[in-house]
């Protein structure tokens, strides 16, 4: 009996925190063009254990607490956009490309032919 007891316990325990977590899908694209960003890193603020990155398409799939989360993310060349969700289970985030402010900007100019100048010289005997 008292065995029985302990594992229904466990039992309700485990059921609680398995129901503790939902799953938010969703894609990331760029601004630009609607295009999905692949390897755009997916993570929930404040927790270490929870990251994901988007596959090919920028989909992704990831467990979240059941609460409001915020869901940070980044991928290179784009600005990093920090998501507040609520209630939701599919989330579409776009992300703005980064301006580069070190960028060199290179002009390239076709030389202009410049006519030879001729001289003329005279020889002293």
């Amino acid at each position: 009996m008292k065995h029985l007891i302990i594992f229904c316990i466990a039992t309700i325990l485990g059921m609680s925190l398995s129901s503790a977590q939902s799953t938010i899908s969703g894609t990331v694209k760029t601004k630009t063009n609607g295009k999905p960003i692949m390897n755009a890193m997916i993570t929930v603020k404040d927790s270490k254990e929870a990251s994901v990155a988007t596959d090919i398409n920028g989909k992704f799939t990831i467990k979240v607490p059941s609460n409001t989360v915020t869901l940070n993310v980044v991928a290179t060349g784009y600005q990093m956009k920090s998501v507040s969700i609520e209630k939701s289970d599919v989330v579409d985030i776009v992300l703005t490309p980064e301006v580069d402010k070190n960028a060199k900007t290179v002009l390239k100019a076709k030389p202009k032919k410049i006519a030879a100048l001729k001289s003329n010289s005279t020889q002293l005997k």
